[in-house]
C-alpha cells in the first residue's frame, strides 16, 4: 500500500477505540509484569541471599514457555474464540501472580514455588499473545495496519 493512504501512529489510536482500549490495556499489564519481575527477584533474593544463580533462573523461566507453549498457542488461537483466550489467560495469569504471595510463607520451598508460578504464569500468557495479534485486523482498517502492528505492544 502507498505510503500517502497509511494512516499515523496517533490517528490510529484516535479513530479505532478497540485497538485503543487493547492497547491501554496491554500497556498497563506490562507495566504490572515489570513490577511482578522486581517483586519476584527481591523475594527471592531475600529467601535465597544474592546468588545470581536464581536471577538468571528467573529469567530463563520467563523466556522458555513462549519458546515450549508458543506452537500450540497459535494453534489455539486459529481455533477458538481470541477474545475469550485473552481473558481466560489473564484471569489464570492473575491467580497465579496473587499465589505468589504465599511463597514467603514456606521458605524453605520458596524458590521452586516461584518458579513454577513463574513458568505457569508465562506459559499462560503465551496463549494469549497470538490471539492478541490475530484481532489486529480485526480492530483497525487495512489502511491502520501497519501502523497498530509497530504500536503493538509485546511481552519481551
Amino acid at each position: 500500500m502507498p505510503r500517502s493512504h497509511r494512516i499515523g501512529y496517533l490517528e490510529v489510536l484516535r479513530v479505532h477505540a478497540g485497538f485503543r482500549r487493547l492497547f491501554l490495556a496491554r500497556t498497563t499489564s506490562l507495566l504490572g509484569d515489570w513490577f511482578n519481575l522486581l517483586g519476584i527477584l527481591a523475594l527471592l533474593r531475600e529467601v535465597t541471599g544474592s546468588d545470581p544463580r536464581v536471577v538468571g533462573g528467573v529469567f530463563i523461566i520467563k523466556l522458555l514457555p513462549a519458546f515450549v507453549a508458543g506452537p500450540a498457542a497459535g494453534v489455539v488461537a486459529d481455533r477458538f474464540d481470541r477474545k475469550r483466550i485473552m481473558i481466560v489467560a489473564d484471569l489464570l495469569r492473575f491467580l497465579l501472580v496473587s499465589a505468589l504471595f504465599a511463597a514467603p510463607l514456606f521458605p524453605t520451598h520458596a524458590t521452586p514455588i516461584v518458579f513454577t508460578l513463574t513458568f505457569l504464569q508465562m506459559a499462560t500468557a503465551a496463549f494469549a499473545e497470538p490471539a492478541r495479534q490475530a484481532t489486529l485486523p480485526n480492530l483497525v482498517s487495512p489502511r491502520a495496519l501497519a501502523a497498530a502492528n509497530a504500536l503493538r505492544v509485546r511481552e519481551e
